[in-house]
């Protein structure tokens, strides 16, 4: 009887808390994340999209997850939120920031060859900041939101850095090599090479 009503009590207090982990607050805030190979996108409710969280201090805050290719798992070890990504199905986990501050979000599931470098950050805010941060343009160009929305930065860098594609860093007119008729060729990446590459 003993072991019996010991695992009742567990259960019951793991009930507890996963009814609590499950139901967000109707006054949630809303975010829609997307996992994508391998980056974090996050998509507020006016359509702005940023690659880092913003989110107010003291108020609670609803992310609704999914994937756009393989399985992701979202993950906050300083709010002890982890959820998978899953392509074709939407999930979703919800948290409250009591402190301002920046913490770490990380993907816990392996999804190729640039996992260990899915990471972002949640930037917590005091509502003053984030009000202020919502007024904002963020200073992004026209060009980066292209690049942004069809996901050029997962795989492409603008600082020179190698990632699975060249650098964009001072690519325009420098030597690349080509493949044509199995035999290989050095030309310039001049606009009509870059026009073509692109589309």
């Amino acid at each position: 009887m003993v072991p019996t009503l010991i695992v009742i009590g567990i259960f019951f207090a793991g009930w507890d808390s996963f009814r609590a982990l499950r139901n967000a607050p109707k006054d949630s805030f809303q975010i829609k994340v997307e996992g994508k190979m391998w980056s974090w996108k996050f998509i507020y409710p006016d359509g702005r999209t940023t690659n880092e969280l913003y989110v107010p201090v003291g108020k609670p805050v609803k992310l609704n997850l999914t994937s756009v290719d393989v399985l992701h798992s979202f993950y906050v070890p300083a709010f002890r939120i982890k959820i998978d990504a899953v392509p074709g199905m939407e999930t979703y986990a919800w948290f409250k920031a009591e402190k301002v501050g920046k913490y770490d979000i990380l993907c816990a599931e392996y999804c190729g060859v640039r996992h260990a470098y899915m990471l972002s950050k949640v930037n917590v805010l005091t509502e003053d900041e984030y009000t202020k941060w919502l007024k904002s343009d963020n200073k992004i160009t026209k060009v980066d939101q292209i690049l942004k929305k069809h996901g050029c930065f997962d795989c492409h860098s603008t600082d020179g850095s190698i990632l699975v594609g060249p650098s964009f860093k001072n690519i325009y007119n420098r030597d690349v090599v080509v493949l044509e008729k199995g035999k290989e060729y050095k030309i310039k990446s001049d606009e009509n090479y870059l026009r073509e590459s692109i589309l």
